[in-house]
């Protein structure tokens, strides 16, 4: 079964729902498409502007080392440190170092000791603190050994003492000489890692001011996965437990990219940018020293903090769907109620206006019996009629005669005409020679002329050399012979000529002679043609008698037609009453199942069978059959009312209607 199935056979109430269900899949469509368009968009502002805070802050960092990297340049630049020492003016230093530190608070504590680590002056940020003069420094031995100035990340027991929570800051460490040139000391700066903190917690603050509260800094050692810099203080120190994929990720060239991991048993977006190494800011690094240290600043905000508000968005408008399409479904079953019944009392009403219908079918089947006589007068015409058409057919038979006659002598005076035609052509021959010698003679007579002239011009240069020569002329004789040449030649043409002209007085004889024959042949013609025409009298005299038995056939078609002009009156009325039956009728029952499948659905549908109207109509159309002359075989009751009348038409289309 198909889907029109289903929808059709369903009834008012399913489908009022289901439409209702069907316009709402549009709204859900847009819901999710809009979703799925926000959270796009709200990716991509949310990494434009994570990368934005990860790039400003990391490159405060950067500029913060490389500030503090040549601030220790400048301490160093003149070793005035070895010569204290060496000296012992250490008081001096002191007071030097206090005014130091005091001026760049960059730097936690600084720090001067001899040749084995042993401290002899130092200072702190913290003027009021506790002092670790006569201190070792565990790794002297190993900051000894660097030749010049160097920068690191070591741990600080001092400032731990002190209260710091950070397992390691940037060391700058410098080798002190005295004035012989050998190393006799160190003098040591430790970078405020508070001053780093500051930069980490201030990227947290930046992303809770755009909603992104539970977001966690971190600056982390790559080499151990240690934070050295955390947003929150008691994780200072720890190792993250990162997953493999992310710990790849950091590694790769994925600087200042949003992308997703699971970090601390949740979905947290993550971006990183790279710190800069501060040995690369040394003077002497500055075009070969590292550019990246082993330090990343790293962001986790959690997937909440991001699409958080969008999902919130996109519930609150599934529940705003889902509550409309309840109320949309509530409002269809109120229409259901109160549309279904009114329409039942309609389609009951328009059963009983079917059925009314139906009752006037039988005055349609009463007029086609009036249409019945009609044609039993019209069969009795046309026997008539068919007498008429008897005597037309016997002349007609005559005309036929004639025209075989006619046909003779149309094919005598044919061969005639072949006759004709054939004394033609030898009239056509014979000119043709005429022709064609006249031609001839054209030639010869051409030739004459040309010699003519030739004997002229000759007989003129005879004269002339005649005139020349005198009595002695060879001249004149040569000339006389051409001429007499010339002569013979002229005699030849003649006689041609004349016997040319003799075959054309014979051939123009000929074709005398194929004209007379033409003229006899004609002049039969013209006999033949004459009887064809006392024929065709003849048949114009029974043309003129069928005539009158055509005007006796008019005069019983008139009366043919009046009875026809009466039946085709009540068959127009008939028809017209029929035909406004039916369509009503198909109407009324289209309307009833119309309104029946709607509201009930197909399998409720009440069909009225108009199959009775179709039968009557057709019994109005078979009835009317001609009454039969003498002698013609009766037509069969069946055939006359095709077994079906009115009232039993009737009946039985009521029962089917009232089933």
């Amino acid at each position: 079964m198909s889907v029109l199935d289903v929808w059709t056979s369903r009834g008012l109430r399913f489908k009022l729902t289901t439409g209702i269900l069907i316009s709402l899949i549009p709204i859900m469509v847009i819901v999710l498409v809009t979703y799925n368009f926000n959270r796009s968009s709200a990716l991509q502002s949310s990494e434009n502007l994570i990368n934005q805070v990860m790039k400003y802050n990391s490159e405060k960092v950067d500029v913060f080392l490389q500030k503090q990297t040549h601030q220790f340049e400048n301490w160093v630049s003149e070793d005035v440190f070895g010569m204290a020492i060496e000296f012992n003016t250490l008081k001096e230093v002191e007071e030097q170092l206090t005014t130091m530190v005091t001026e760049n608070p960059g730097f936690a504590q600084l720090v001067l000791t001899d040749k084995n680590g042993s401290i002899l002056v130092e200072k702190n940020k913290w003027q009021n603190a506790k002092s670790f003069a006569n201190q070792a420094i565990s790794y002297s031995t190993q900051l000894i050994g660097n030749e010049s100035m160097a920068v690191g990340l070591y741990p600080n027991s001092f400032l731990k003492e002190l209260g710091s929570h950070y397992p390691l800051t940037y060391l700058y460490s410098f080798p002190t000489k005295n004035s012989s040139g050998e190393v006799n000391g160190l003098f040591l700066a430790y970078l405020d890692w508070d001053m780093i903190q500051e930069y980490t917690n201030g990227i947290k603050n930046e992303l809770y001011e755009f909603g992104m509260g539970n977001a966690t800094t971190v600056i982390l050692d790559r080499s151990s996965d240690n934070a050295i810099s955390h947003t929150e203080i008691k994780k200072l120190g720890s190792t993250l437990d990162l997953e493999p994929d992310l710990e790849k990720w950091l590694e790769k060239d994925n600087e200042l990219v949003l992308d997703r991991f699971n970090y601390e048993d949740g979905t947290n977006f993550v971006s990183y940018a790279f710190l800069s190494d501060p040995r690369s800011y040394l003077t002497a690094n500055e075009v070969n020293g590292e550019s990246k240290s082993r330090l990343t600043l790293v962001s986790f905000i959690p997937e909440s903090d991001v699409l958080g508000k969008l999902k919130e968005a996109m519930w609150i408008s599934l529940i705003i769907a889902f509550a409309g399409a309840s109320i949309c479904i509530f409002i269809g079953y109120i229409l259901d109620k109160s549309i279904a019944r009114p329409i039942d009392r309609i389609i009951q009403v328009l059963s009983e206006g079917v059925e009314r219908v139906g009752l006037a079918s039988g005055q349609v089947a009463s007029a086609s019996q009036s249409l019945s006589q009609g044609a039993t007068d019209q069969a009795s015409s046309l026997e008539e009629t068919s007498s008429i058409l008897e005597e037309m057919s016997g002349m007609t038979r005559n005309n036929a005669d004639n025209a075989a006659q006619a046909k003779e002598l149309a094919v005598k005076a044919t061969n005639h005409a072949e006759d004709g035609n054939r004394a033609m052509d030898r009239l056509s021959n014979a000119i043709s020679e005429i022709n064609n010698s006249s031609n001839e003679t054209a030639k010869i007579i051409k030739a004459i002329d040309e010699i003519a002239f030739q004997t002229n011009l000759l007989a003129l240069n005879a004269a002339v050399e005649a005139a020349r020569a005198g009595e002695a002329g060879k001249g004149f004789a040569v000339v006389a012979e051409e001429v007499r040449n010339l002569a013979m030649r002229s005699a030849e043409a003649a006689k041609n000529t004349s016997k040319l002209i003799e075959d054309s007085q014979k051939n123009a004889s000929d074709g005398v002679n194929a004209v007379e024959e033409f003229s006899s042949i004609m002049s039969e013609i013209i006999g033949s043609i004459k009887k064809v025409n006392e024929l065709i009298v003849e048949v114009s005299n029974s043309s003129n008698e069928q005539s009158q038995g055509i005007n006796q056939v008019n005069a019983a078609v008139s009366e043919i037609d009046q009875v026809t002009q009466q039946n085709a009156a009540s068959a127009e009325e008939t028809s017209s009453a029929s035909e406004e039956l039916y369509t009503q009728v198909q109407q009324l029952n289209d309307i009833v199942n119309e309104l029946t499948v709607i509201t009930r659905g197909a399998k409720h549908s009440v069909a009225h069978d108009s199959s009775k109207f179709r039968m009557e109509r057709t019994y109005a159309k078979t009835a009317v059959q001609s009454k039969p002359r003498e002698g013609a075989k009766a037509p069969d009751k069946e055939q006359t009312v095709q077994g079906v009348q009115p009232e039993e038409s009737y009946a039985e289309n009521t029962a089917v209607s009232d089933k």
